[in-house]
């Protein structure tokens, strides 16, 4: 898409608001990634998603995904048989608690 375009829409204000709402690090790399699509299949598809992410968090309320944290330098860590410490320890028990919200946050729908 057209720069002047994307200027003219104030995109990378929208994105930084959309950055702000990010938890981690990652996330928030993601969203500065994103780009406008010109491909209406794909649009439709992204609205559809949309659509029923909205639906879900009108029904079951918000997922929290605070906790989550980067375990890259742990897992690289773990693969050469180094020990992990206290600190990434915890950082896992984080990860873990947050996925285990978002399985029952899954559950709530029959």
């Amino acid at each position: 898409m057209n720069d002047k375009v994307l200027k003219t829409l104030e995109y990378n204000k929208i994105i930084e608001k959309l950055t702000d709402y990010a938890c981690s690090d990652e996330a928030k790399a993601r969203c500065r990634s994103l780009r406008p699509s010109t491909d209406l299949a794909e649009i439709n598809l992204l609205q559809t998603q949309t659509k029923d992410a909205l639906n879900r968090l009108f029904k079951a309320g918000n997922l929290s995904f605070s906790g989550v944290r980067n375990l890259n330098d742990s897992l690289k860590r773990l693969e050469i048989g180094s020990a992990l410490g206290i600190p990434e320890l915890l950082s896992i028990s984080s990860l873990l608690t947050v996925a285990a919200r978002a399985k029952a946050y899954g559950h709530h729908e029959e």
